[in-house]
């Protein structure tokens, strides 16, 4: 990486070529892997490299609270989702940027001059597709949404595409886990790559211009954003035990009327199928990042029966989630 890293007390962080042995579940296939391990944690980066972008999966699993520091002469232009947990930066020309879990933004930056924070204990782990610039100036004519945001990024300024994180939906975050997760090689792989990219791109344009990400519709007042949120997230921590309409509204303090119409409008799914989404993602994350038994993830992920939870992997993935662990075995 041509990026110097250092921790809260100056020292560099010097990288590795390979996984240390407790995390080698994490490994992507054909990915050049960056890593390190000190007192604050263990460091883990890895990147697809590419013509036109670069895609990098990274995950931080701290053992301290600390901050940690990335400087360099190098431009900066990425597409960010945070995945786990939330990433806390100062970034300069930008300020503070909080990315909760399930959040992205498109960003500038003329060289890079950031710290970012950390609590004991916690696991985050993010996604990163960083452009070139001529690759996104070549999109303009069917993405004219990045005009404002390139010509500010064009001329050396900081910026966002948005001022606030937007919400990933669904949708996206399984493009993310195709592209992580493929099993294409060669001149395939390529192409694949670069269709799916240009998909979550234009998904995430689609949903971060859309009059603050709020569709018309009902009127909803910062509280109820703020308790369809409230849902949203009661849903992914509780999914291995979920609960009926009904109570989702009576936990969140909403009718179940707005709750249904306004998550729709927020999120642009509706419970159920954001819920199944969900379901299915955690599933296929574990089942390639981890040895847990299926019937397990069947269990965390709120199926009581193992033939539920195949049919519905099944139509989510065209295949029963036995295979994709075979798969999994075989390249490893």
């Amino acid at each position: 990486m041509s990026l110097l890293l250092t921790t809260e007390s100056k020292e560099q962080i010097i990288c590795c070529n390979h996984l240390p042995e407790p995390f080698a579940q994490l490994s992507i296939s054909d990915a050049e892997v960056y890593a390190a391990s000190g007192d604050y944690g263990t460091l883990i980066f890895q990147e697809i490299p590419g013509e036109h972008f670069s895609i990098w999966y990274s995950a931080y699993i701290m053992q301290q609270t600390t901050c940690l520091y990335g400087s360099g002469d190098i431009q900066s232009l990425e597409l960010h989702f945070t995945l786990l947990d939330e990433q806390v930066c100062l970034l300069d020309g930008l300020g503070k940027v909080v990315v909760p879990a399930w959040r992205y933004n498109l960003t500038y930056l003329p060289f890079i001059d950031n710290r970012a924070s950390f609590r004991e204990g916690s696991i985050c782990t993010s996604f990163d597709i960083h452009f070139s610039m001529d690759y996104l100036l070549g999109l303009l004519p069917f993405m004219p949404a990045l005009r404002p945001f390139l010509e500010q990024a064009d001329k050396g300024i900081a910026c966002s595409l948005h001022p606030e994180a937007a919400v990933a939906s669904s949708r996206m975050i399984a493009i993310i886990n195709k592209i992580l997760y493929s099993d294409y090689t060669g001149i395939m792989k390529r192409v694949y790559l670069e269709n799916k990219v240009q998909e979550l791109l234009t998904l995430a344009l689609e949903r971060i211009t859309f009059e603050a990400f709020i569709p018309a519709g009902l009127n909803l007042h910062p509280g109820d954003i703020e308790r369809l949120q409230e849902a949203r997230d009661w849903l992914l921590k509780n999914m291995d035990d979920p609960c009926t309409l009904r109570e989702l509204a009576q936990k969140v303090f909403m009718n179940e009327f707005k709750l249904k119409k306004g998550f729709r409008q927020l999120f642009g799914t509706s419970v159920f199928d954001f819920l199944l989404e969900a379901r299915m993602e955690k599933a296929y994350q574990l089942l390639f990042s981890t040895d847990t038994p299926v019937r397990e993830i069947a269990m965390m992920t709120g199926y009581k029966s193992i033939p539920a939870f195949t049919a519905a992997f099944r139509s989510r993935y065209g295949e029963p989630p036995g295979i994709l662990r075979v798969k999994r075995v075989r390249r490893w």
